[in-house]
């Protein structure tokens, strides 16, 4: 039954050592890629055939006379997306293209360039070793710190999964992160989220063995099924008391959390502390 329930939260969780900094051109030209839910970005990608081109380690599909990289096959270290293929564009990047879970040596940087418009919220997922993603004068999107965000600073794309350091001060601009944004981010040890951050999405932090401490400011008022899961050393949320809602099943299989803490009294967190077990606790009382 175990084996199962991980096949299911797989499934249907999927989504997605850079120590220099990483500079591109900041562009102000609002996002618009459009984004599918996670389930149907598993189903897109599981319904992948071999209907693909394929230009050296990059297999790909055209559409509206553009190329979408679907795949990476190959083993280089730091990979540069290339601009055109046979003269066509490259402005898309699919779900899990550059999944790696075993070659070591592989995708540890990928470089994209000014042609890519869309890039799918689950195309760096599971990829083990990727420490660095940079961006080359794009429009749509910009690289801090090997961290990929909307060119505009509010969305969060993707944080590199091997990415190195223990601690993540997440920009206060940030207003949306996506699915699984820090799963697998196992350096990961302490995250502060933005203060414009209204939801943490479901499997936000799902599948993180390293982080032990989240903290959650001000304006965070819904929490999605599986936000945490499987945090094997996760200790402590600290909570905003604006939290409205919170899934039966935010949190799950986090055997080492002690306690959710909360500046003033929230109802919806003490009831949900007492659901699962732990400790609820307030840092000042309410006026």
């Amino acid at each position: 039954m175990l084996k199962i329930f991980r096949i299911a939260m797989y499934m249907f969780g999927i989504i997605v050592a850079g120590t220099s900094f990483v500079s591109c051109t900041q562009g102000k030209i609002p996002y618009s890629a459009e984004y599918t839910s996670d389930t149907e970005n598993t189903t897109q990608y599981l319904q992948q055939n071999s209907e693909l081109s394929e230009s050296g380690a990059f297999r790909y599909s055209i559409k509206d006379n553009a190329i979408v990289l679907k795949k990476y096959t190959g083993k280089e270290t730091v990979v540069e997306v290339p601009e055109t293929i046979d003269d066509i564009e490259v402005r898309g990047i699919d779900a899990r293209c550059f999944e790696n879970i075993n070659q070591k040596d592989a995708i540890h940087c990928v470089k994209i360039p000014s042609t890519v418009s869309n890039i799918n919220i689950m195309a760096f997922y599971n990829s083990r070793f990727l420490e660095n993603i940079e961006c080359d004068d794009n429009m749509n999107y910009l690289s801090e710190n090997g961290i990929l965000y909307t060119s505009d600073m509010l969305s969060l794309i993707a944080y590199p999964e091997n990415k190195a350091g223990s601690e993540y001060d997440m920009p206060n601009s940030i207003n949306k992160i996506y699915s699984n944004a820090f799963s697998f981010c196992n350096h990961l040890k302490k995250v502060k989220l933005s203060e414009k951050l209204q939801i943490i999405p479901d499997y936000a932090f799902a599948y993180n063995s390293g982080i032990q401490n989240v903290i959650v400011h001000g304006k965070i008022t819904h929490v999605g099924f599986a936000s945490f899961c499987k945090c094997e050393n996760l200790k402590e949320i600290q909570f905003s008391d604006t939290v409205e809602n919170i899934n039966d099943k935010a949190i799950l299989f986090c055997n080492n959390l002690q306690k959710i803490t909360v500046s003033i009294e929230n109802p919806v967190l003490e009831d949900y502390a007492g659901h699962i077990g732990i400790t609820y606790v307030t840092t000042a009382q309410q006026p």
